[in-house]
């Protein structure tokens, strides 16, 4: 077993597309320019690398010559995986609301059988 960590999107892409390699990231919160320490096994990471120079306040000259050598390929890779990330905290966002709504719902119906059973009511399951 061999663990790479890495910033180049070929590396990425080789993992997305190889048999016996699979990518992996680390969450990471954009707000705080914080890491999550959540691990996502399947999805490669984005690089923020600049993006975090940025807001840091880094010479905004630096930043244009690095934004413009990142290739055309790379920086379209960079954008899908931002959206893609998005998309998954978006899921998971969903997934909570709904495993609450679904837990409400469980308490409820455990409350109204109750209340059956307190009047005589048969259960209905």
């Amino acid at each position: 077993m061999t663990i790479i960590s890495t910033h180049h999107t070929s590396l990425k892409v080789y993992g997305a597309n190889t048999a016996g390699v699979i990518n992996a990231s680390v969450g990471f919160n954009e707000a705080t320019l914080q890491p999550t320490y959540e691990l996502k096994i399947g999805v490669p990471g984005a690089s923020a690398g600049i993006n975090i120079a940025q807001r840091l306040g880094l010479n905004p000259t630096i930043i244009q010559a690095a934004r413009d050598r990142i290739g055309t390929q790379a920086r379209d890779v960079g954008e899908f995986l931002d959206r893609l990330h998005a998309q998954l905290r978006e899921a998971e966002s969903e997934r909570l609301k709904l495993k609450t709504r679904e837990e409400e719902l469980a308490k409820e119906k455990t409350q109204l059988a109750a209340e059956g059973r307190h009047f005589g009511l048969p259960c209905l399951g």
